[in-house]
């Protein structure tokens, strides 16, 4: 494991704990009374956010980034009109499997 892939890591550790904050946060408000349904709302989705991201970061550390670089790479690569090799492979499969299909039956 390298430093970078630790660096991204605890990223991770950081999000959950960022996560876990906000959820206890959240907990306060609604000890003291309801609170309102925007704020609610906000702190749920913005702990879940935090969490899942955080989790994922822990699993995966900086192999999740390189995945997220790579498919921007590959899109912006399409946009410039370049074609990915995995692409082409797949345009040729129709093509193969038609011309085994005539040899097999000539």
């Amino acid at each position: 494991m390298t430093r970078r892939d630790l660096a991204w890591r605890g990223l991770g550790l950081l999000l959950v704990g960022v996560a876990a904050g906000s959820s206890l946060l959240h907990r306060a408000l609604t000890l003291n009374g309801p609170a309102s349904a925007p704020l609610e709302m906000a702190l749920a989705l913005a702990s879940f956010s935090f969490a899942s991201l955080g989790i994922l970061l822990l699993c995966q550390g900086v192999r999740l980034r390189d995945g997220w670089r790579r498919d921007l790479d590959r899109r912006q690569a399409q946009r410039d009109g370049h074609r990915d090799p995995l692409i082409l492979a797949e345009d040729r499969a129709p093509l193969a499997a038609f011309l085994a299909a005539r040899a097999r039956r000539d």
